[in-house]
């Protein structure tokens, strides 16, 4: 299954004149070249420009994935009741030179004795051997039917995606009647804040951020289920059970982790909507929430384009309350901002134009 890193609603809006669902790609070592015009919602071939903003299996969540586990009780569970498998393995605690078996029929026993999967002994209802990787590939295509599918489907093409279509005409709204400075109120701030939170966690570049949080704070690894003797017996650092435990949280229902990361921004950061002069447009990459200031660790802003003509700026508040600005800036500011994306983009950046050298 391919999948889109950033979703095809948000690319809709550097769709190039002409084309119904196409942008060009410039590559970031050599931008003053003409871009290559490319369908961001083809999916059934990815070609090299493609693979950089879409990715096959991008949902699928399987044992490749460490530490998954620990977010997958129920469905686990499930599998060992209903697949008829028995499953032995040899003691892993007793001292005896040929231990004795124990039967592995609960989610308990699965985790404990999960690290000896090679030595397990399976059986299907007849009787028959089952190899350890058949059994693998069962249970993780019954996880990818039971939870990758409410991920894609459910949270993100039938809940969150629709909803950036009204956020980016929301927008628009709020501004429609501002001068530049004038303060501005987002009316639809927590559908927009939602979308930026997802797409900071969902991409690359980003795992890292989260694998240095998770080495210091092991009160995350505790919430999704692991205790701190799991933790020090698995050595979990992989961020990746956080991000896709986040998704898999939302799809549930349960968002959490999601909302708080909005209400840090909402109570951290001030928001203001920087709109491009005409004749001008703002670029994106696969990395839309860019970060444009830093102090130290500290992140004093953050860029966010919204579409061609509208980027929202993050600016850490000076004061509870402050509010955001609507900004209507003129072309050298949006050319440092176009550089400031290329700069922070992973290989390529995005544009309706086929040449941005004007734009830069």
């Amino acid at each position: 299954m391919n999948a889109h890193k950033v979703p095809t609603t948000y690319y809709k809006g550097w769709k190039a004149d002409g084309y119904k669902n196409s942008f060009y790609i410039f590559y970031k070592d050599n931008i003053d070249k003409d871009g290559v015009l490319k369908s961001y919602k083809k999916s059934d071939k990815i070609t090299k420009e493609h693979s950089y903003f879409m990715e096959k299996d991008f949902y699928i969540i399987d044992f490749t994935i460490e530490g998954i586990e620990y977010k997958l009780k129920n469905e686990i569970t499930e599998f060992l009741e209903l697949s008829g498998y028995k499953i032995n393995c040899p003691d892993n605690l007793s001292e005896e030179e040929s231990p004795e078996k124990v039967n592995i029929d609960s989610y308990d026993d699965f985790m404990y004795y999960y690290e000896d999967i090679n030595l397990w002994c399976i059986s299907d209802s007849t009787g028959g051997k089952v190899s350890v990787d058949t059994f693998i590939k069962k249970l993780n295509n019954n996880i990818f039917t039971k939870v990758g599918e409410i991920i894609e489907h459910d949270y993100f093409a039938c809940y969150l995606e629709p909803k950036w279509n009204n956020v980016k005409k929301s927008l628009q709204e709020d501004i429609n009647l501002l001068k530049s400075n004038d303060n501005i109120i987002i009316s639809n701030k927590k559908d927009f804040l939602e979308f930026v939170v997802v797409q900071y966690f969902r991409l690359d570049k980003r795992m890292e951020d989260i694998k240095l949080a998770l080495k210091s704070v092991e009160s995350i690894f505790q919430s999704i289920g692991i205790s701190e003797k799991d933790l020090k017996r698995n050595n979990l650092t992989s961020p990746k059970v956080y991000f896709y435990g986040l998704l898999l949280d939302a799809a549930r229902g349960n968002k959490k982790k999601i909302l708080s990361q909005m209400d840090k921004l909402d109570k951290n950061y001030s928001i203001d909507i920087l709109e491009a002069p005409t004749g001008v447009y703002y670029l994106t990459s696969t990395n839309p929430l860019v970060i444009s200031k830093k102090i130290d660790d500290k992140i004093e802003e953050m860029l966010f384009p919204v579409n061609n003509r509208l980027c929202a700026r993050f600016k850490i508040k000076k004061f509870p309350g402050e509010c955001g600005k609507y900004d209507k800036q003129i072309k050298s500011e949006v050319l440092r901002i176009n550089r400031i994306i290329i700069k922070e983009s992973e290989k390529i950046v995005m544009s309706n134009q086929k040449n941005i050298v004007s734009m830069l």
